[in-house]
């Protein structure tokens, strides 16, 4: 956290009690080119012509209540889905925005999950308010997931 946080990232009842970050990658893109689950066998398959918002699996919450129906429901089909033999593209993320797709979570900016030494169009990292730390300078994701 190089910012503030406040209640701002609170969701309320308009939306259903859960929170996201919008991922940077994908503001302002057409729903073709969000990196959903296309795989039709998947319980989280969402079709190309589907979906209006793109969230990041690393800043997510709500109220408790919520927050754990959402987080159950999810463990048991992601179950399912590796019972068939399939891991959806993004994993856990992919899941996230399969429930989220006909819900409507609390779009939070950003920059409360922004990626070290990334630029996209429309944000400023000069605005960040939480820093995701690149995962290059650790190693990258083989070493850091022991599959080296």
């Amino acid at each position: 956290c190089i910012n503030d946080i406040g209640d701002e990232i609170l969701p309320g009842s308009t939306n259903d009690y859960l929170a996201a970050v919008l991922h940077p990658g994908f503001l302002n893109s057409q729903t073709s080119r969000f990196t959903y689950e296309r795989n039709k066998k998947s319980i989280f398959y969402i079709p190309f012509s589907e979906g209006t918002n793109y969230f990041q699996g690393c800043f997510i919450g709500g109220r408790s209540k919520e927050f754990m129906k959402m987080s159950e429901e999810l463990d048991i089909l992601i179950d399912v889905d590796l019972k068939n033999g399939i891991i959806p593209i993004w994993w856990d993320e992919s899941a996230l925005n399969w429930y989220y797709w006909k819900r409507n979570p609390l779009k939070i900016d950003p920059h409360y999950a922004f990626p070290e030494n990334h630029d996209y169009e429309g944000t400023s990292q000069d605005k960040t308010i939480i820093l995701n730390r690149d995962k290059t300078n650790f190693g990258g994701h083989d070493f850091l997931r022991k599959e080296n």
